[in-house]
């Protein structure tokens, strides 16, 4: 910090580290500001696996999920619960103290996302009747 006649000079790691810092609160404002969902967004965040993949030109639809109570390292996939008066759902429910993870897996494909639904208490996989497969954590 140099002082020079009444007028601050401030070396260049200091204007950066202020700026960004100012350009960070400001954004960081605007957006909640605009956002409906700022003060409940964490306790209804849906993770929903995307319906398709699009891989280097190449389209694949959604097909099945497998669930997992924490990471899918450990390798087991739960058994989903199914609906008599739904015969498209399953659904995993979950009380708290697990981390859901979601594998999206997708036809004629190796390709997969894995989402991990932090927060999640229950997920559901759902067939349409125009036969789209749908999956999400919530």
């Amino acid at each position: 910090m140099y002082l020079m006649m009444g007028t601050r000079f401030m070396s260049l790691s200091e204007r950066s580290s202020r700026l960004l810092t100012a350009v960070g609160i400001t954004a960081s404002a605007i957006l909640t500001s605009f956002s409906p969902f700022s003060v409940a967004r964490a306790a209804s965040h849906v993770y929903q696996c995307p319906t398709h993949l699009l891989v280097d030109g190449a389209q694949w639809q959604l097909d099945a999920i497998n669930v997992f109570d924490g990471p899918i390292e450990k390798l087991v996939a739960l058994v989903p619960e199914t609906s008599p008066n739904d015969p498209g759902l399953q659904f995993w429910t979950f009380n708290g103290g697990a981390t859901p993870y979601m594998k999206c897996l997708y036809h004629g494909t190796q390709h997969y996302l894995v989402l991990e639904a932090e927060g999640a208490t229950r997920c559901t996989a759902t067939i349409s009747d125009t036969q789209v497969f749908e999956a999400s954590c919530m």
